[in-house]
């Protein structure tokens, strides 16, 4: 049976211009003029059983009929209709006045489902309300929440507060309950200093006795190393690491300005059991360079038998070159007062 030819039939807002072609399910697709001037194809069957009547512009105009409402005037909300201000898609677009005195934009759809009711004023303030919290004398690090003042444009909460520095200033509510603000700006100045400040002792008498003390024991070039870091002498770990550690220790244990650190074993080491603050005129006579004579059950250091027995530097040294012993030659001179003044003379 010989196909009819649908060619120059009307159907709707369709007129057949032609034939377009097969379908997968070996039905004839015709191609379509819509009275809007858009061209499409449509099957034989949607054509005849009326299914298909446009491009899709009937379908379009029937619903823009029926999202057109008149809302001049009318209330939705905090919001009241203005004027009609375009579309958005098949939707109208409206024109409304806030309550807050702010002009927004809203779908007709929207405002007759209740889904829009204000600018966004509405939900800011019900977030805030939800969340709003007294923080009347609370602590955050340094400050203490005063009074509530007021918001700020973005609607958080703001709160008059007091620094323990004495400076008054306003925080967000926000940024007291995050964290974020601590102080009014002393707390960061503060951890610049310290983190710029190693013990703050740098020029002080006790720094250059922990300097001097450090210097000889462990750099090579220093004057005295061969007396001290030379002869395996070591400062106390702690100490040597950190001065303030080495200050702490000196001021537990009666530093004074007038005193200097002695070591109670000349050949031990610079540590706490080892070390003791004493005057210099004591210090000089703890000292390798001294000789310790021992006589009759006494032991002195070599200048305190020459004081006493009024020996001259002259007569001993001329003791020892001719090869007596410190100890032989105090003795002999104690013993031969009289070789004292021939050995002036002598040495005159």
């Amino acid at each position: 049976m010989k196909k009819q030819s649908l060619i120059g039939k009307v159907f709707g807002r369709l007129t057949v211009v032609g034939k377009h072609g097969i379908d997968k399910h070996g039905k004839v697709v015709w191609s379509c003029l819509c009275s809007c001037g858009k061209p499409t194809a449509v099957s034989a069957g949607s054509l005849s059983r009326g299914l298909t009547k446009s491009c899709g512009c009937l379908f379009r105009e029937s619903l823009i009929k029926r999202n057109k409402l008149e809302l001049a005037g009318k209330v939705f909300g905090r919001l009241t209709a203005i004027k009609e201000d375009g579309r958005n898609g098949n939707n109208f677009i409206w024109l409304c006045q806030c309550e807050c005195g702010k002009e927004t934009h809203a779908k007709a759809s929207s405002l007759k489902r209740g889904l829009t009711r204000s600018c966004g004023c509405l939900k800011s303030e019900t977030t805030s309300k939800r969340f709003r919290k007294d923080l009347s004398g609370q602590r955050f690090g340094r400050l203490i929440a005063l009074s509530d003042i007021g918001s700020n444009a973005h609607n958080s909460r703001i709160w008059l507060c007091k620094c323990d520095c004495g400076k008054e200033m306003k925080v967000a509510s926000s940024d007291l309950r995050g964290g974020h603000t601590k102080s009014c700006g002393c707390y960061n100045l503060d951890k610049i200093i310290e983190r710029n400040t190693t013990h703050g002792g740098c020029y002080t008498r006790l720094h250059k006795i922990w300097s001097n003390m450090t210097s000889r024991c462990y750099i090579p070039s220093s004057t005295r190393f061969a007396d001290y870091g030379g002869r395996g002498i070591t400062v106390h770990d702690e100490w040597k690491k950190d001065f303030s550690i080495f200050r702490t220790w000196a001021y537990a244990n009666g530093y004074a300005d007038n005193l200097t650190i002695e070591r109670k074993d000349v050949n031990g080491h610079y540590n706490p059991g080892n070390c003791k603050w004493i005057p210099n005129s004591e210090q000089s006579r703890n000292t390798r360079a001294n000789v310790i004579i021992t006589l009759e059950h006494k032991t002195k250091l070599l200048a305190d038998w020459r004081r006493e027995y009024h020996i001259s530097r002259c007569a001993y040294d001329y003791r020892i070159h001719r090869g007596m012993t410190p100890t032989e030659a105090v003795k002999f001179l104690i013993d031969n007062p009289t070789s004292h003044s021939k050995i002036k003379r002598e040495a005159a």
